[in-house]
């Protein structure tokens, strides 16, 4: 039983799963930046409340890191986090951390006063800022404003100073993004999902129609070949006896 042909594509349709098609193909190369992104929509109302601080880019300070040691110029005390997203510093982090080897760089004051440096053993997470690149590799902990010298690797590469928000917070930063989830999610899946629903039952009457039709369409012709065969059975001469 047939219930017809289904309607061709568009250029439009096609047009747009093209787009989407790109959009995923991307986002899987640049998954680190996706979930950044995401994260920062988490934190932005929660920011808004007073429940938690944020980065935002006037909080980045670039480094460059082509030369040791480095100088940054840090406007507020208190603790930093390095972002880089360079390979091979990377690696070089990921090894001393796994061996517990001494930290493979150290931050002074201007005056020489030794910064407290603490290695960062996590990968990314959705919390890291997405205005700085890469993952955080080191803390530093900063009892002054003023300027710090850090020596390290050199590379020809750029890396980043923020502002610590999300140490100590992550079990917090988790519950406020289930409970954004909770209060926005659930009605805009209640609301697709009624609008599926719908769908889902117009097409079904559709199907239920057009088996009708086909049904009813059937049945005419059964009903015109019996005539039929009636009629011829009628008109059949028979000879006398």
């Amino acid at each position: 039983m047939t219930t017809g042909y289904p309607e061709p594509p568009t250029y439009r349709s096609i047009l747009l799963g093209v787009l989407l098609a790109i959009l995923l193909f991307l986002g899987l190369f640049r998954i680190g930046v996706v979930a950044k992104a995401v994260g920062a929509m988490f934190m932005w109302l929660p920011e808004k409340l007073g429940l938690i601080e944020m980065v935002y880019p006037e909080d980045v300070i670039e480094v460059d890191i082509e030369r040791s040691p480095s100088r940054a110029e840090l406007p507020a005390s208190g603790p930093y986090l390095l972002y880089t997203n360079n390979l091979d510093l990377l690696t070089i982090n990921d090894a001393v951390v796994e061996s517990d080897a001494p930290p493979w760089l150290s931050a002074a004051s201007q005056d020489g006063r030794a910064v407290s440096v603490e290695l960062i053993e996590r990968g990314l997470i959705m919390f890291d800022t997405p205005f700085a690149p890469g993952r955080p590799v080191a803390r530093f902990g900063v009892s002054e404003p003023g300027t710090v010298d850090i020596t390290h690797p050199r590379r020809p590469d750029k890396a980043f100073l923020v502002p610590d928000y999300i140490t100590g917070r992550i079990e917090l930063l988790t519950m406020l993004t289930i409970i954004q989830l909770g209060l926005f999610g659930y009605p805009l899946y209640s609301r697709a999902f009624r609008r599926s629903k719908a769908l889902r039952d117009e097409i079904r009457a559709k199907q239920l129609a057009n088996r009708q039709r086909v049904e009813g369409m059937r049945q005419r012709r059964a009903e015109r070949a019996r005539q039929a065969g009636e009629d011829g059975e009628q008109n059949v001469w028979r000879p006398k006896r």
